[in-house]
């Protein structure tokens, strides 16, 4: 299976395939987080962000890739006072709020879980449960009971 990866993103940096790219960063960050390889997650984030400078049109997948890239900034930042990771979070809570605001019941539970890990590492714990207690609504409100 690694050897067909590193033949498609070959493939796909030899043919200056840029979307296709940046949805193998994409997807690649998320299973990296998933398994807790948030160096390697936070690396492809950041290559991904790189090349989409470059880009006239982003892979957003509605919200959800500003999701995982808080998610991948928050795990690698242990402190408050991380700024890189912090100052990044700002820009991706501008995003989800702008998703928010197209698409509620999409976004909004992933907003609050995001607001929740922040108050979380800013050493904000009862600002933390009750944004996860807004986000649990929030899923459960859009019958997104798996998220």
């Amino acid at each position: 299976k690694n050897i067909e990866q590193k033949s498609l993103l070959k493939q796909a940096l030899d043919s200056n395939k840029m979307a296709l790219l940046s949805d193998m960063y994409i997807y690649g960050g998320v299973v990296a987080y998933i398994f807790c390889a948030f160096d390697l997650a936070l690396a492809l984030v950041k290559k991904r962000q790189e090349m989409e400078q470059s880009m006239s049109r982003t892979s957003l997948l509605y919200g959800a890739t500003a999701f995982y890239d808080g998610l991948i900034f928050l795990a690698k930042a242990h402190t408050p006072t991380e700024c890189e990771e912090i100052s990044e979070m700002s820009s991706i809570m501008s995003k989800m709020e702008r998703f928010v605001q197209i698409g509620k019941h999409n976004c909004e539970h992933k907003m609050f879980l995001l607001e929740a890990e922040i108050k979380g590492k800013m050493g904000d714990h009862d600002e933390a449960s009750r944004k996860y207690e807004m986000a649990i609504a929030a899923a459960g409100k859009s019958q997104f009971f798996h998220e």
